[in-house]
């Protein structure tokens, strides 16, 4: 039994649990998060609202509604209940560096908002710049945030320095899917799931692994009841040079048709070097995988 090992990260934490581990992070045959966006080592390409402006009809557009306790136009609370669900809302500024827009989510323990979700907008050149939650809507399933990043006045007096702002709204429990998403509907991609303590689910197929040195990446799968599979990507570091404790972050995760679908999002996560089944201590080629489904 794999076991995520504890991490610690700055900034506030949070998470979201499982569908599987989590449906709203991801999504596709690729099991990335928003693999489009998002490098293989988990950071992300540059994007901003403009951008996203642009590409407001493509696939990755959601419309922010059906908010439980709330009616359409009500001002969000900085503190309160959606559905079954107790949010707060943190300060609209967190330290941190994080280079790029996309979100993060983290568990924690803190009185009773156990996980957070952080929302950052990017490095931008000077200060005057927030990025502020506007909408939390949740149908029971599925939540969806909404923020609103906002840029200094011409005439503004702003720090001339390197600023990343940031926001993030703390949850009592996890609901099965989270998307965060601009005003204009396009959705934010998200960087890093992290589990506190977290366990790997029973019964996986098999693990697609690669990595050399300090880092191992590893795709582990797993059979559905209609054929089909699902599958967890999992980055492993050690803690430090040389050690042989590792600490393990789950990046994202998915649903394919094939083994040849679980492969390609295994070679984008970089994963696809070697094949080990479970209960089985030998490794096998990646054309033994498929072949082993094909027989």
């Amino acid at each position: 039994m794999k076991q995520c090992k504890k991490v610690l990260l700055t900034g506030i934490a949070a998470l979201m649990a499982v569908s599987f581990i989590l449906t709203g992070c991801d999504k596709g045959k690729s099991g990335r998060p928003s693999l489009e966006d998002t490098d293989l080592d988990g950071t992300k390409q540059e994007e901003t609202p403009e951008n996203k402006a642009d590409d407001a009809d493509s696939d990755d557009t959601v419309q922010a509604g059906g908010a439980q306790d709330m009616a359409p136009g009500d001002p969000l609370e900085e503190e309160g209940t959606i559905g079954d669900i107790s949010y707060r809302i943190s300060a609209s500024s967190v330290e941190g560096t994080v280079e790029t827009a996309g979100f993060d989510i983290f568990s924690e323990e803190q009185d009773i908002y156990r996980f957070a979700v952080i929302i950052n907008a990017g490095e931008k050149s000077t200060g005057g710049y927030e990025i502020n939650i506007t909408d939390i809507a949740y149908d029971g399933s599925e939540m969806i945030i909404t923020v609103e990043e906002t840029s200094p006045g011409q005439d503004e007096m702003v720090t001339e320095a390197l600023t990343y702002p940031s926001c993030a709204v703390e949850l009592d429990k996890l609901p099965k899917s989270v998307k965060v998403v601009w005003t204009n509907g396009t959705g934010l991609p998200c960087d890093y799931i992290y589990i506190d303590d977290y366990e790997l689910p029973e019964g996986w197929l098999a693990v697609l692994k690669d990595g050399a040195g300090e880092i191992m990446r590893e795709t582990y799968v797993y059979e559905t009841s209609d054929g089909k599979y699902e599958y967890i990507n999992i980055r492993s570091t050690t803690v430090s040079w040389g050690a042989a404790e590792w600490n393990d972050i789950v990046t994202g995760s998915g649903a394919a048709d094939t083994r040849e679908d679980v492969v390609s999002a295994a070679e984008e996560f970089g994963s696809a070097g070697f094949v080990m089944f479970n209960n089985d201590s030998a490794t096998y080629s990646i054309d033994e995988f498929l072949a082993a489904k094909a027989g």
